[in-house]
C-alpha cells in the first residue's frame, strides 16, 4: 500500500467572478479555465479563464451577448488549456450545445489559427445502429486529444483524437466495462475504468499510449477511484495525478497521486478543513484547481501543494564559461526553473539544454556575450518556454535557439528577449510575444528565424533596428499574427533607404503592428513582403513621423 499524506494545514484560496461562482475544469501555468451558471439564463453556463499573473478574468472561446462565450451556443463548458494568450497562441477544448443539437459537441478552439478556422468540432463517429449523442473532449497536450462520449443506445467510452490526421481512436482500461478519459500529458492518458467483477466500483489508470500498457491505482481504503487530470512532476519519469475517491461510507474526497521515476507512490490529501466534500479538476506544477462543497453551497479553490513538483532549478549566480558547456541541462520530462542569474561567456556555450516534454520557466536573467553561445536552447517533442525575466544575447551570440530533434515547441515571452532568435521546429511550433522582442545593441541587419506561427498580441512589442541599407527582420517559415507595436529606431540618416523588408511569413497571416507614436496610425499592414516605407522623417533618428505602409506595387 502506497503511503498517504495528510495536508490539512494547505491554504485554499476561493477565487469569486463578480457574475456568479465559477467552477473550475483545468489548469496549465497561469491559465485557469471553468465556467459558471449564468444568472436567469435558464441553467445555461459559460466559459471563463482566469489567469493567476494578471489576476484578470477573460470570456472564452470568445465574449458573446448571453454569456455562453461561445458563437451561437445555448451553453458552453471548457477543459484543457495550454499556455499563452487567448488573442496569443492559447488553445482550449471543450463542449457545447445549440438549439439544435442533439447533445453535447466537442469542440477544439485555437487562437493561433488564421480567421475562419479557429474552432473545430470534435465529434466521435457515429457507427451502423450505434448514434453518437455526447463528445465531450477533456484535456490536451501537443496535437492530442483525449475525452469521452456516449451513445443513443446507451454505450460509451474514451477515446483519442489527433488533430494533424483528424482520427479517433477508442482506449478501454483492461476487462474494462467501460472507461473515461481525463488527462493527457506527453504520452501518459489518465481517467478510470469499470470492472465487470465489481470488486470496486472503478479504478484509476496510466496509460502509456508509447508501449500501451496499462496500469492500474486505487486509492487506499477507495470503493472508487478516478483521475481527473495529470501533469509532470518536475523530473522524468515523475507525474501528479488529480484523484477523486469515494470511502466505504460514500464520502468524496480528493488527492494528488505523486508517481515517483522508480515507481513508487505518493498520496496527499486534499480535505477542505470543515468540508463534507472535495472534489480536484486539475494539477500543475503543484497548483491543483477544484471545488468543495460547504455550508455556503459550491465554492472553487486554487491550492498549492509541496512537495509534489521538483523541477530542476537555479536560485543562485551561474556562469558558463567553457567552449561548447552546457549551464543546466535536462532530459525528457525534466522542468527547469531559473530564478538567479546566468551567465554564457563560452564560445557555442548553452545556458539552459531541455529536452521533450520539458518545461523552461525563466523569471531571473539570462545573459549571452560568448559567440556561438545560446541563451536558451529547445530540443524535443512538445517542449516549452515561458518568459517573464529577461533573455539577452550580445551579437554574435543567441537568445533563443532549437537544436535538430525540436518539433512542435511553444515559447511564451512575457519579459524581455533582447538577441537574436532562431526557432525551427516544425510546422507546429509556436511563438507568443506578449513582451519585448527585439535586439538593443547597435547596429542592424540581424535576421530572426522562426517556424510554424508567430503570434504578437495587443501587448507585444517587436524592436526592429535601420541603419543605412540594413535594417532587422523577422522572417517566418508559417503564418504571421499581428497585434501591438513595432518600435523601430534608426542610427543616423546616411543612406537610409525609401523601404525596408521587416517581416516576411510564407504561409501569409492577418493583423497589424502600430507605431508608439501617439497618432494611433498603423505601422505595419498584411502585404507580402511586409515593408518598412520612409514617406517622411520629420525628426531623423526618431521614429515618429516615420510610419511602415505596404509598398505600392
Amino acid at each position: 500500500m502506497a503511503p498517504k499524506s495528510y495536508a490539512q494545514q494547505l491554504n485554499y484560496i476561493n477565487i469569486p467572478y463578480p457574475a456568479a461562482e465559477p467552477n473550475f475544469t483545468g489548469i496549465r501555468g497561469a491559465n485557469i479555465v471553468g465556467n459558471y451558471i449564468i444568472p436567469n439564463g435558464g441553467g445555461a453556463s459559460g466559459g471563463l479563464l482566469f489567469n493567476t499573473q494578471t489576476q484578470s478574468w477573460t470570456s472564452i472561446p470568445t465574449s458573446t451577448a448571453n454569456g455562453v462565450n461561445y458563437p451561437g451556443a445555448t451553453t458552453a463548458l471548457p477543459y484543457g488549456p495550454t499556455f499563452g494568450s487567448p488573442d496569443g497562441i492559447f488553445r482550449v477544448v471543450g463542449s457545447y450545445k445549440t438549439s439544435s443539437s442533439t447533445g453535447n459537441v466537442g469542440y477544439l478552439f485555437d487562437a493561433a489559427a488564421a480567421p475562419g478556422a479557429q474552432y473545430t468540432n470534435i465529434v466521435y463517429p457515429s457507427s451502423s445502429g450505434v448514434t453518437v449523442n455526447n463528445t465531450i473532449p477533456h484535456s490536451q497536450f501537443g496535437n492530442n486529444i483525449v475525452g469521452n462520449y456516449d451513445t443513443a443506445q446507451g454505450q460509451g467510452g474514451a477515446f483519442i483524437y489527433n488533430v494533424l490526421t483528424r482520427t479517433y481512436t477508442s482506449l478501454s482500461g483492461p476487462g474494462a466495462i467501460g472507461t473515461s478519459a481525463y488527462g493527457i500529458y506527453g504520452d501518459k492518458i489518465t481517467g478510470g475504468y469499470t470492472d465487470p467483477l465489481g470488486r470496486n466500483a472503478q479504478h484509476g489508470y496510466l496509460y502509456d499510449m508509447t508501449t500501451g500498457v496499462f496500469t492500474t491505482y486505487d486509492h487506499p481504503g477507495a470503493i472508487a477511484t478516478h483521475f481527473q487530470g495529470i501533469t509532470g512532476g518536475g523530473r522524468n519519469g515523475e507525474y501528479n495525478l488529480a484523484a477523486d475517491w469515494i470511502d466505504g461510507s460514500g464520502g468524496t474526497h480528493a488527492a494528488i497521486l505523486h508517481i515517483r521515476a522508480d515507481g513508487t507512490t505518493q498520496w496527499t490529501e486534499l480535505d477542505v478543513p470543515g468540508a463534507p466534500l472535495t472534489s480536484i479538476d486539475s494539477i500543475y506544477a503543484g497548483n491543483a484547481v477544484g471545488f468543495y462543497v460547504g455550508a455556503q453551497g459550491m465554492k472553487n479553490y486554487f491550492v498549492t501543494v509541496p512537495g509534489v513538483y521538483n523541477p530542476i532549478r537555479n536560485t543562485g549566480t551561474l556562469t558558463v564559461s567553457e567552449r561548447g558547456a552546457v549551464g543546466i541541462a535536462g532530459i525528457s520530462g525534466d522542468d527547469i526553473v531559473n530564478d538567479g542569474s546566468i551567465g554564457v561567456t563560452g564560445a557555442n556555450a548553452i545556458g539552459i539544454k531541455s529536452d521533450t516534454y520539458g518545461v523552461v520557466t525563466n523569471n531571473g536573467f539570462v545573459r549571452v556575450s560568448g559567440t556561438g553561445a545560446s541563451g536558451i536552447q529547445l530540443n524535443g517533442l512538445d517542449g516549452t518556454l515561458l518568459n517573464a525575466g529577461s533573455i539577452i544575447a550580445a551579437p554574435g551570440g543567441t537568445a533563443i535557439s532549437t537544436g535538430q530533434t525540436a518539433s512542435g515547441t511553444m515559447v511564451v515571452n512575457t519579459g524581455i528577449i533582447d538577441g537574436r532568435v532562431a526557432f525551427a521546429a516544425g510546422p507546429q511550433a509556436r511563438f507568443e510575444n506578449s513582451g519585448w522582442l527585439g535586439i538593443s545593441s547597435t547596429g542592424a541587419g540581424a535576421a530572426h528565424q522562426m517556424t510554424g506561427v508567430f503570434a504578437q498580441t495587443a501587448r507585444g512589442t517587436l524592436a526592429l533596428r535601420v541603419e543605412g541599407a540594413s535594417a532587422d527582420r523577422l522572417d517566418v517559415t508559417g503564418t504571421a499574427r499581428l497585434a501591438g507595436t513595432l518600435s523601430t529606431s534608426f542610427s543616423g540618416t546616411d543612406g537610409l533607404q525609401k523601404s525596408y523588408t521587416l517581416l516576411t511569413a510564407t504561409g501569409g497571416g492577418n493583423g497589424q503592428l502600430r507605431d508608439p507614436a501617439d497618432d494611433g496610425a498603423p505601422v505595419l499592414l498584411l502585404r507580402w513582403p511586409w515593408l518598412y516605407d520612409k514617406r517622411s522623417l520629420a525628426h531623423p533618428g526618431l521614429v515618429h513621423g516615420a510610419h511602415a505602409r505596404p509598398l505600392q506595387q
